[in-house]
C-alpha cells in the first residue's frame, strides 16, 4: 500500500488539491465577480449606503497560506484592493497586494469594515496616512481611489501635499468623512505650487470642504474635465473662517463639463456678490444639510428663463427659503426630503411648486406640505398647477390627508377617466411610510383612477 495516498479511514483535505486545480477554481470564481469599476456601490453617483460585502479575493486568500500563494500568481485577481483601517490584522498588506497586481491598472478602496465603529481619531488618521504613503509610488496605475466612512476630515489625505506623484490614470477620487473637525488646515499653503495633483483623466471628484478650498485657491488645469463633483463638510466654527461663496461659484464656472453637483453641510459664512455661474451641462443638483440655499441660488445669478431645465433637483435635510428672485431651478424630477419651510417663505414656495414643470415628484417627511398648501398649489392661481406631473410619491407626510390626495386625483385625472386624455393625468402614485391609513374604499378609488398605484401601510375600517 502507498502510504502517501489517503485510505478509507483517512479524510481528504482541501489542501490536498494540486495548485493547478485550485487555480482553475479561483479563476472560475473570479469570472463571476463584476470587473473593476463596475460595483454596486458606484451604481448611484453619490450613494450613501453602507459599504458592500466585496469579498473577492480576500475570502479565498485568507483561508490558508497555500491558497494565498496560489492567488498571488494571478495579477487580475488584485485589481480591486480593499484596506480596512479599523481592522488591525489583514490577510495581506497593501504593499503585497500592489506587488501582486504587477503593472495592471487597479482601484483602491480604503474604508471601515464596521462603518459605525468609533475608531479613535489618532489611530484612524495614522492608518489612513500609512496606506496613502504606500499607495503614492503606484498611484499612476490607480484608476479609482475611494476613502469611505472615516469620522474626521483631518484623517483624510491632503490633495495639495500628500498626492506627491502624477496620477494620470485616475478617473475617480473620493475622500469621504462624517464631519469637519477643523484639525488640519492646508488650503492656504499651496498658492505657489506649480500644480495640484496631476490627473488629466479625473472626471469624478468627491471631497471634503477643506480639500476643495485648496483646489479653489489654485484652480487645477484638469477642472474643465470634471463631470461629477461633491463637496461635503466645512465647519466655519472649527476653522475660524467661512468658505467664500463667491470663490466657490467662480470655481464652479471653471468646470465646463460639470453635469452632477452635490453640496452637503458647507458653512460658507461669506456670501459676497452675485456671480454669473456658467454651468451649461448641469443635469443633477443635490443639496443636503445645507444652510442658506436661498443665498446660494441668488448668487449663482443663473437666468432661469433661458437656462435649460435640470434633470433632477434633490433637496434633503434643508430649510427651504425662497430667494429674492422668487425662482428656484426647474427640473424634470424634484425630490424633497426632510425639508422645512418657514412661514415667511411658504407663499413663494407654493408658487414655485405650482409653476414647476417637471413630471416626477417625491416628497418625504416635509412638515410644510399640508392640505391647505397642497390645494393652493394645485389650483389656487387660476389654472391647474403641476401640469406635467405624472408620477407622484408621498412618504411620511403626516400633515397631508388621504382625502386631499383623493381630491387631487379626482381633479387631475377626470379627463383621463372620462375621455382617455392623459395630458393632466397622474398615472403613477406611490404612498408609503407614516401616513394616515387607507380604507378599503380609498384603495379601491386609487386603484380605479390611477394606472399604477402602490401603497405600503395599514388599512383602516
Amino acid at each position: 500500500m502507498n502510504p502517501s495516498r489517503p485510505t478509507m479511514q483517512q479524510q481528504a483535505s482541501i489542501t490536498d488539491l494540486p495548485s493547478e486545480l485550485l487555480l482553475m477554481i479561483f479563476k472560475l470564481v473570479h469570472s463571476l465577480v463584476p470587473p473593476a469599476g463596475k460595483h454596486a456601490y458606484f451604481d448611484g453617483w453619490l450613494a450613501k449606503e453602507d459599504f458592500p460585502n466585496l469579498t473577492f479575493p480576500y475570502n479565498l486568500s485568507s483561508v490558508c497560506r497555500t491558497w494565498q500563494d496560489v492567488m498571488s500568481l494571478v495579477p487580475e485577481f488584485w485589481t480591486r484592493l480593499v484596506v480596512y483601517v479599523d481592522v488591525p490584522w489583514q490577510p495581506a498588506s497593501l504593499q503585497e497586494q500592489l506587488k501582486w497586481s504587477k503593472n495592471l491598472p487597479f482601484e483602491l478602496i480604503l474604508t471601515k469594515k464596521n462603518p459605525d465603529d468609533n475608531l479613535k481619531h489618532p489611530l484612524e488618521q495614522r492608518r489612513t496616512q500609512s496606506s496613502v504613503t504606500t499607495l503614492m509610488s503606484q498611484i499612476n496605475r490607480c484608476t479609482s481611489f475611494s476613502i469611505l466612512h472615516l469620522q474626521s476630515s483631518s484623517s483624510l489625505p491632503s490633495i495639495a501635499t500628500d498626492f506627491t506623484h502624477p496620477a494620470n490614470n485616475l478617473q475617480t477620487l473620493r475622500l469621504d468623512c462624517q464631519r469637519d473637525d477643523g484639525n488640519k488646515s492646508f488650503a492656504r499653503s499651496i498658492t505657489d505650487a506649480p500644480d495640484v495633483l496631476s490627473c488629466s483623466k479625473l472626471s469624478q471628484l468627491f471631497v471634503d470642504g477643506e480639500n476643495f478650498l485648496s483646489l479653489c485657491l489654485h484652480t487645477p488645469t484638469w477642472f474643465d474635465a470634471v463631470t461629477h463633483l461633491s463637496v461635503a463638510h466645512y465647519d466655519r466654527a472649527s476653522r475660524g473662517a467661512g468658505f467664500s461663496m463667491t470663490r466657490f461659484l467662480a470655481t464652479l464656472s471653471e468646470m465646463k463639463q460639470l453635469s452632477h453637483l452635490a453640496i452637503e453641510d458647507v458653512d460658507f459664512g461669506h456670501f459676497g456678490r452675485a456671480v454669473k455661474t456658467e454651468l451649461p451641462n448641469l443635469k443633477v443638483l443635490e443639496l443636503v444639510s445645507q444652510n442658506d440655499i436661498d443665498k446660494l441660488f441668488d448668487r449663482m445669478n443663473i437666468d432661469y428663463e433661458e437656462a435649460e431645465s435640470l434633470e433632477e433637483l434633490n433637496i434633503r435635510f434643508c430649510e427651504l427659503k425662497c430667494p429674492s428672485n422668487s425662482l428656484l431651478p426647474n427640473s424634470d424630477i424634484l425630490c424633497l426630503e426632510h425639508v422645512y419651510c418657514p412661514d415667511a417663505s411658504k407663499q413663494a414656495i407654493v408658487r414655485y411648486l405650482y409653476d414647476w414643470g417637471g413630471g416626477v415628484a417625491e416628497i418625504d417627511d416635509c412638515p410644510f406640505v399640508n392640505d391647505i398648501i397642497w390645494m393652493i398649489g394645485l389650483r389656487g392661481f387660476g389654472y391647474l398647477g403641476w401640469s406635467n406631473l405624472f408620477e407622484l410619491s408621498i412618504l411620511n407626510c403626516r400633515n397631508l390627508s388621504i382625502s386631499t390626495l383623493r381630491e387631487t386625483i379626482a381633479i387631475r385625472n377626470s379627463g383621463y377617466v372620462q375621455s382617455g386624455d392623459t395630458s393632466f393625468a397622474i398615472t403613477q402614485l406611490y404612498l408609503s411610510g407614516d401616513v394616515p391609513g387607507l380604507s378599503a374604499e380609498d384603495v379601491d378609488f386609487f386603484t380605479k383612477h390611477v394606472e399604477c398605484f402602490e401603497w405600503e401601510g395599514s388599512e383602516t375600517d
